[in-house]
């Protein structure tokens, strides 16, 4: 009772001078000889009780704690020789505009997460962040352009003033050394950050399909010998012979492109709109509609066909939001607040399908029909793209989780509420896990063997 008498009396103190009365706002001045005796003691109560108002409203909001982030590296240059992708001097590494993009977006989150919410310190603490990338060229400089615009120049760590300049010096040829003293340790304050990495057919979270698993073949023959692929084949046929023509193919390799290549040939004119190079001339409307629903669908359906598979792929990605987030709850992650990780359209494309923000029968019907009844439902990632999980903690609700894909805040737990308590997330993510490492090593397939089954032959040879 008195914890309530403390802090509503100053809500009423505080209301009454905003009441109307009679017609007019309540004002604190009072009659001359009234106001000279009584204003300093009617400032001081306002200022006050102005406190405890804010104390109070201070105790009722929750406390973000914890984020998990994931996205995709930004624009880069084909992975791909179709159409004019012999132009590009660099497949599959980040373009200028990729690099950009994830500047961009830290500014974007800098902006949010510690301009306003003051989250994370203003200057790099190794103790808050920690950052993952897969072991390609794209995603690890994603990381570092990301991280530029998350701590800009300027909040670099600075040289001690009195430090004797030698030290600043290695023990190099005496001839290069400086004697002048700098006053950040980078150049206008330069914050480096380290991005740690895993081999790439070792990272079963990032690179779900890639790990070293015999299981993972057999998935991808249930989706290439599937009955969905094999309609959606005879559904887009007319797409496949129209772009194999578009784009000077002989009759024979028009004829012979699978939707595999459809979406490769799709993913060479998305790197031209990033790179302002011109698509093909005759191209229409309706064909770019079609390719852009095709890549859609494929891109989600390939790693969502089986229902198994799906599990299999994001149980390491679900595991590692469980143990970071309990390891938040119970304190035994110290000052870690934020954990990112560089990733691909597919890395992204298992989270968002997992989590329910997206799938491909949705996708279908979005795009061809303009509606759908899903409660979320997202195109497959594109340049940049960023899933941010949030762990707040309430002062009456507990831990609760929020999930916002590219700035938006999501449907969470079958509802259409925007934040889903930390236990019924929990239950829901444990529910959707499975044994990853007896699935792992189901079958006996020599994995040297399964991995020359993976790689496929096109119409065009890649690039190393």
């Amino acid at each position: 009772m008195k914890f309530q008498r403390i802090f509503f009396f100053p809500l009423c103190f505080h209301a009454k001078f905003f009441f109307h009365k009679k017609n007019k706002f309540y004002s604190i001045k009072l009659k001359k000889k009234e106001t000279q005796s009584k204003k300093p003691i009617v400032r001081m109560k306002f200022v006050v009780h102005f406190f405890f108002l804010s104390l109070f409203f201070h105790f009722l909001k929750s406390k973000l704690i914890m984020i998990l982030e994931a996205y995709r590296h930004g624009a880069r240059e084909p992975l791909s020789d179709y159409y004019n992708a012999d132009e590009y001097l660099h497949w599959g590494e980040l373009t200028s505009v990729g690099m950009r993009q994830h500047y961009n977006l830290g500014k974007f989150l800098r902006s949010i997460y510690i301009d306003k919410r003051h989250f994370l310190t203003k200057d790099y603490d190794p103790n808050e962040i920690y950052i993952r990338s897969t072991d390609y060229n794209r995603t690890i400089q994603s990381a570092q352009s990301q991280l530029y615009g998350l701590y800009p120049l300027g909040t670099g760590p600075q040289i001690p003033m009195n430090l004797n300049p030698m030290y600043e010096n290695p023990p190099f040829l005496r001839k290069f050394r400086q004697k002048k003293h700098h006053k950040n340790g980078l150049p206008k304050g330069f914050q480096p950050v380290p991005i740690h990495t895993f081999p790439k057919y070792n990272d079963s979270m990032l690179l779900p399909g890639d790990y070293n698993c015999s299981i993972i073949q057999v998935f991808e023959e249930k989706v290439k010998n599937s009955s969905y692929l094999e309609n959606l084949t005879e559904r887009f046929k007319n797409v496949s012979l129209e772009v194999g023509r578009l784009i000077n193919l002989t009759t024979e390799e028009t004829e012979s492109l699978t939707i595999y290549d459809v979406c490769k040939i799709y993913d060479v004119f998305i790197c031209d709109v990033y790179d302002d190079k011109p698509l093909p001339q005759n191209i229409s409307d309706n064909l770019w509609k079609n390719l852009t629903l095709l890549s859609h669908i494929y891109k989600i359906y390939k790693i969502s066909a089986d229902l198994q598979m799906l599990q299999f792929y994001v149980t390491p990605f679900f595991q590692e939001i469980i143990l970071s987030f309990e390891s938040k709850i119970n304190g035994s992650s110290g000052d870690l607040k934020w954990k990112m990780y560089s990733a691909h359209d597919t890395s992204l494309a298992v989270f968002m399908t997992a989590l329910n923000l997206t799938s491909y029968q949705c996708i279908d019907a979005q795009i061809s029909n303009g509606s759908n009844e899903s409660i979320n439902c997202f195109p497959s990632p594109e340049f940049a793209a960023n899933l941010i999980i949030e762990l707040h903690h309430g002062k009456k609700s507990g831990q609760y989780v929020k999930v916002r894909y590219n700035g938006q805040y999501v449907y969470l737990c079958e509802t259409k509420k925007k934040k889903c308590s930390w236990n019924e997330f929990l239950g829901r993510l444990k529910n959707f896990m499975v044994d990853y490492d007896t699935i792992c090593n189901s079958e006996n397939a020599p994995y040297s063997f399964v991995r020359s089954l993976k790689t496929r032959s096109h119409l065009r040879a890649r690039r190393p």
